[in-house]
């Protein structure tokens, strides 16, 4: 699965580090396009297609909403700020791979619509485990 992630932040040290970061280590599982403001967003998103919506904090408002269907994802300072005006939010300084899991968290609340098929037994359901990232450990809860 390849996601497609816009990042939003006006510092662009940060930005450059991070594209690079996920350009190197994730460049299967992630395309990332980086811009400065949210009017740059804006325009990309007329003809292009986003799933996530990494936008740094400061440029935070309440108003601001996923846009075309995709998810908003804040990018905050401290590790312990969960919501941002009710959307997720993942701290911007810890190692890539936790940044891309919190990523993957985000795509995966996308489907919380979808239900279960029941097999046809009464009390019976069929799970699928499948991973974000290998280690996960999905075949040890299968």
């Amino acid at each position: 699965m390849l996601v497609t992630v816009a990042l939003v932040d006006d510092n662009e040290e940060y930005s450059a580090r991070l594209t690079n970061a996920f350009v190197a280590d994730y460049a299967d599982r992630v395309e990332i396009v980086s811009f400065s403001s949210l009017e740059s967003l804006d325009e990309h998103m007329r003809n292009n297609v986003v799933d996530v919506m990494l936008v740094s904090s400061e440029l935070a408002t309440e108003t601001l909403t996923g846009k075309r269907g995709a998810t908003l994802v804040y990018l905050v300072d401290d590790k312990s700020t969960e919501l941002v005006y009710g959307q997720q939010a993942i701290c911007r300084y810890q190692k890539v791979d936790l940044i891309y899991r919190g990523i993957l968290d985000a795509c995966a609340e996308r489907f919380e619509h979808l239900t279960m098929r029941k097999t046809g037994i009464e009390g019976t359901n069929i799970l699928a485990f499948m991973t974000a990232s290998g280690g996960a450990g999905a075949s040890t809860m299968a």
